[in-house]
């Protein structure tokens, strides 16, 4: 519908805004880099923060 949608050009690059969402949204910080240590963390455990997000998400839409 044209209320709910606009497609907007203003910096070159074509943009579509849909308007009325109300997504679920989750801001993620996986840690806090202020040292060597937590550095190394991000590193060498991708795997293990990936599957904890995907786990969150999961329990999250079964509880819906």
């Amino acid at each position: 519908a044209g209320d709910r949608c606009a497609r907007k050009n203003t910096t070159g690059w074509n943009q579509l805004y849909i308007h009325e969402m109300k997504p679920p949204v989750a801001l993620i910080e996986l840690a806090f880099i202020d040292n060597t240590q937590d550095a190394e963390l991000l590193r060498t455990r991708r795997q293990d923060f990936a599957q904890a997000i995907a786990d969150a998400i999961v329990a999250y839409f079964e509880t819906e």
